[in-house]
């Protein structure tokens, strides 16, 4: 689980909603299109993956949705599939230190 990396939405293309969810094209690796369909939380969470971290998305759910251990662990995994399908990428983060 990558927690401190910043998320950006991969390179998709946006269709339209079905009623059934937001309709996602990409191009994987292979220049094959592949089409995702994204229920209306899981394309909120696509939406915040503009450089937020884990867990900023986290604690916007948990505070706006007021959501539970339980939920969150649903939030938490529809971020690992769409990293895991490509749909978002994330960017780890790097710490600049000083010499004292």
């Amino acid at each position: 689980m990558i927690n401190d990396s910043k998320l950006y939405q991969n390179k998709c293309d946006i269709g339209e909603d079905t009623g059934d969810g937001y309709v996602i094209y990409r191009r994987n690796d292979k220049a094959e299109e592949e089409v995702h369909i994204l229920n209306e939380t899981a394309f909120e969470i696509f939406e915040m993956c503009n450089g937020k971290i884990r867990n900023e998305i986290m604690e916007y759910f948990r505070l706006n949705y007021e959501l539970d251990k339980e939920n969150l662990a649903l939030v938490n995994g529809a971020i690992d599939d769409m990293l895991e399908k490509g749909i978002i990428t994330a960017e780890k983060q790097t710490r600049n230190s000083t010499p004292l």
